[in-house]
């Protein structure tokens, strides 16, 4: 419901549910709660009105797994119900702003480096490479010194960094990569 501009949640019958409290108020890709917005912050209700993640943050990105990409002061995080940070508010930006977890990893960005937090928030490969890709047939394409190559999950190179630009491998561990302005096709020898 809306009223006077601000949003509410009534059932199926008109019942009000939570009251016309919000500026903001959208379905969180889940099944447990809204997303709120309240004098330019943001968290998350359930139907009720109960608040799962509190209505402090300036953005937020629901991941799944009860984890939340979370900005605050121009800074991201990650957050789990209740507002308990997984991570610090340090990192400049979470990949595809939609900051979402792909085989239990996150993409993050901090001083101009790219790259992971595990469900834990442990720091993967931090501090080195320009960008990396998310892990694919065991192999994960990395940028270092404006040069891709891959390396695997213990950060060894397994194929050096000379394209200058590389692709996941996938469909038969073909990757495309491309040498000065031409694209070719890799296995996972190089």
């Amino acid at each position: 419901i809306t009223m006077n501009g601000l949003k509410g949640l009534t059932n199926k019958q008109g019942k009000e549910l939570i009251p016309p409290t919000y500026d903001y108020m959208e379905d969180f890709w889940t099944n447990e709660g809204l997303e709120v917005e309240m004098n330019g912050k943001f968290g998350v209700v359930d139907t009720n009105g109960n608040i799962i993640l509190p209505i402090i943050y300036d953005q937020i990105y629901y991941l799944g797994d009860e984890i939340t990409a979370a900005k605050i002061n121009g800074k991201w995080g990650y957050v789990l119900k209740g507002g308990v940070e997984l991570t610090p508010f340090k990192y400049d930006e979470v990949y595809n702003y939609l900051g979402e977890y792909k085989n239990g990893l996150a993409k993050v960005k901090l001083n101009s480096k790219w790259f992971f937090i595990d469900t834990k928030g442990k720091e993967i490969f931090a501090d080195k490479y320009d960008d990396v890709l998310f892990p694919s047939e065991g192999l994960i394409a990395a940028c270092y010194k404006g040069k891709w190559g891959y390396i695997d999950m213990e950060d060894s190179v397994v194929i050096p960094f000379q394209f200058n630009d590389a692709g996941s491998f996938r469909d038969g561990n073909l990757a495309v990569v491309k040498i000065d302005e031409h694209y070719s096709l890799i296995d996972k020898t190089g």
